[in-house]
């Protein structure tokens, strides 16, 4: 899935994909947000 593809999903279908085919990567906080970085499809 390229990432063009991934954004053409709805926000509920990115979320099944990141979360039940991606590798979590890294967590970040900064003052008032949380970031997790997950890759799908990582070669």
């Amino acid at each position: 899935m390229t990432l063009y593809e991934f954004k053409l999903l709805d926000k509920e279908k990115q979320y099944d994909v990141i979360f039940k085919q991606g590798t979590f990567i890294e967590y970040h906080l900064e003052l008032n947000r949380r970031f997790a970085l997950y890759a799908v499809d990582k070669l």
